[in-house]
């Protein structure tokens, strides 16, 4: 970790062009490493750094983010 200030989810959800509960949701699935933020009780206090990198490293894993804007394709699963 850097010696960079921790800072809230609201502001990495805005770095990252997200929402708070994706950020959540991205914690619980593994996908920001337990090295990139603090836990304490319901806090999360995140390294702004290194959670970006992490977020744009090829090693997180594959995930897709569903903007609230997407449209599902005419063929989708909820057409028909």
């Amino acid at each position: 970790m850097s010696q960079a200030p921790f800072v809230m989810i609201e502001v990495l959800a805005k770095r990252a062009g997200v929402s708070t509960a994706t950020i959540r949701r991205w914690v619980r699935n593994g996908h920001l490493p337990s090295e990139t933020f603090i836990h304490i009780g319901q806090t999360y206090r995140f390294d702004l750094d290194a959670a970006m990198q992490a977020l744009t490293s090829s090693t997180v894993g594959d995930f897709e983010v569903i903007d609230k804007d997407d449209e599902w394709p005419d063929d989708g699963p909820f057409n028909g």
